[in-house]
């Protein structure tokens, strides 16, 4: 069995240009999580914000492929292992045949 490595980086601040609160870089495919801890969800405007994080983090390296972003939702009472995540359908799927793609190499 092969041993998969995953790069992980936690971003710092950096305002309008913002590239999300932590990014996995699977090889293929990389998720950029905009991560929040907030009793009143407000996915639509979150999942906006990842995405626009998304784009930014693939321009400032190069305009990389196969860039989503992820909001991480921790809800009061639980733990960060129990967070909820939320991404689009058409995303998720393209996500999926990548990895599928890749493994197939």
């Amino acid at each position: 069995m092969a041993q998969t490595k995953w790069a992980v980086e936690r971003s710092a601040l950096t305002g309008a240009k913002d590239e999300g609160d932590l990014h996995i870089d699977f090889g293929d495919v990389v998720l950029v999580l905009e991560a929040k801890n907030a009793k009143t969800p407000e996915w639509a405007q979150w999942l906006r914000e990842a995405e626009v994080e998304a784009a930014n983090w693939s321009v400032a390296r190069g305009n990389r492929d196969n860039v989503y972003g992820v909001v991480v939702r921790k809800r009061p009472g639980t733990t960060a292992l129990d967070s909820m995540c939320v991404l689009r359908l058409h995303a998720l799927l393209h996500m999926m045949k990548t990895l599928t793609n890749g493994a197939n190499k």
